[in-house]
């Protein structure tokens, strides 16, 4: 019966899609409403499910697990909300949409829990999969989209990189179970076979993140998709796929790890410099923020290079707060909108600040939280970050995130030019209420955080430990 509740938010995600499925079937006419719905009561009772068996179980060795779950199905619910306006505006089917997003945390939440290194990697792949088949979604079939197709060709390349990686640890060592493989590295940790297959596992999960120099894929592929594409793939599988790089590393990959972290350091100093200096020749908005994004995973890699609890509190406040403040600005995309079609030019947002006055501020605000700077959550993040580097003595690292703060700066200076300063030369289209209405909850949010901090970080700070 342990077992059973074990898996009920799994059955309840399964029996979404399914009823997903069956309603697209029986019905020849369905609103995009519809399987928002089916989908959002589906996650609800899915996310009260894993609350109630983890308070019922009262084992604490999984307060870890249970934090990155609460935040993925969290985050999700506030993106099928968002994403539905796209689909309501442009009268458009969301089955596809709907679908392939509960399919994905289906397949996101198993990841997390993962003990297994076979199961761990076929449903990280899994996801990939999704991401393609999610990038595709109502685009048009007669056109090419190269940036989309080269991500399916290249996430082959890794998914076999990977798979190699897990194939050979089981060879050498005889079992997928973390804790056998484990136990297998402590002996052998200094032999080249060892050392290979493991580069090659956290190099097929390194390129899912999305880190520098594996990002090649992203911008573009994330700029041709789908608006609720492109903001559910920035925001919602992060944090899963950084629990994953957690428990990977300090449940399998520890014993080696001393050999494999220069080449990490090296990583978190290019997506720190790439992320940074990329949105700076960005004059696409929403490839700009995707360089962002890159930016987050460097600063996140290079405070987490020891991997201790105390590097995994501080990468997990910092990309809490970051995702805070650019879901705030992925919302603010949906109300950038002209005559019925989106606007991701730089240009086509001049003079934001004189017609939407309350969008260009909150645009204004979700950079100031993104820099890290006072008195909005992001300083917290940012303090956190620059107290642990210090504490390790790592200084190189910290001129390089200050370097990239710098830049980021210079790039969003650009943004708040052009909605400030620069005439406006096109009418914006009336913005929808539910927007402003995410708008308000995220500045809530990080009002609150600032507010009264020191209980919540005590409390996950416990959790991650």
């Amino acid at each position: 019966m342990e077992a059973l509740s074990f898996w009920i938010p799994e059955i309840f995600l399964g029996a979404t899609l399914l009823l997903m499925s069956t309603t697209a079937w029986l019905r020849d006419k369905n609103t995009p409403k519809t399987f928002y719905t089916i989908a959002k009561f589906g996650v609800w009772a899915a996310l009260a499910a894993e609350i109630i068996w983890y308070y019922q179980s009262g084992e604490a060795e999984d307060s870890q697990i249970m934090l990155f779950k609460v935040i993925v199905y969290l985050l999700l619910l506030g993106n099928m909300y968002i994403s539905l306006k796209w689909f309501l505006g442009d009268d458009r089917p969301s089955f596809r949409f709907y679908f392939l997003i509960v399919l994905m945390q289906l397949l996101l939440i198993a990841t997390v829990s993962a003990e297994d290194l076979l199961v761990l990697m076929l449903f990280l792949q899994g996801g990939v999969l999704l991401t393609y088949l999610l990038m595709r979604t109502e685009l048009d079939p007669d056109e090419a989209y190269p940036e989309i197709r080269r991500f399916g060709v290249i996430a082959l390349i890794y998914a076999g990189i990977g798979l190699a990686g897990v194939w050979g640890l089981f060879s050498l060592s005889g079992s997928f179970d973390f804790g056998a493989v484990s136990a297998y590295l402590k002996v052998h940790q200094q032999e080249a076979a060892v050392f290979a297959a493991c580069a090659m596992i956290l190099v097929s999960l390194l390129f899912v993140l999305g880190v520098a120099p594996f990002h090649f894929w992203m911008s573009g592929a994330f700029s041709e998709a789908i608006l609720p594409v492109s903001g559910y793939l920035s925001i919602v599988p992060l944090f899963a796929y950084y629990a994953c790089l957690l428990n990977l590393v300090s449940g399998v990959m520890m014993p080696v790890y001393p050999l494999l972290r220069p080449a990490i350091e090296v990583f978190a100093v290019l997506s720190v410099v790439i992320g940074a200096v990329g949105a700076n020749g960005e004059n696409n908005v929403r490839r700009l923020f995707v360089y962002s994004r890159i930016f987050v995973i460097g600063v996140v890699l290079s405070v987490l290079l020891t991997f201790s609890s105390a590097a995994g509190f501080s990468g997990f406040v910092y990309l809490l707060v970051s995702m805070l403040a650019l879901t705030g600005i992925y919302t603010v995309f949906y109300a950038f909108k002209s005559k019925g079609d989106y606007l991701s030019d730089l240009n086509d947002i001049a003079g934001l600040a004189e017609s939407k006055p309350y969008l260009a501020a909150a645009v204004l605000l979700f950079m100031t939280s993104l820099l890290g700077f006072p008195p909005l959550i992001g300083f917290l993040g940012m303090v956190i970050v620059v107290n642990h580097l210090v504490d390790l003595h790592s200084y190189g690292l910290l001129l390089t995130v200050i370097f990239g703060i710098l830049m980021m700066a210079s790039a969003y200076l650009r943004v708040i030019k052009v909605m400030y300063f620069d005439s406006k030369h096109r009418g914006f289209d009336r913005v929808d209420r539910g927007i402003y209405v995410i708008l308000l909850a995220d500045v809530v949010i990080i009002v609150a955080l600032l507010l009264s901090p020191r209980e919540l970080l005590g409390a996950v700070e416990q959790m991650l430990r």
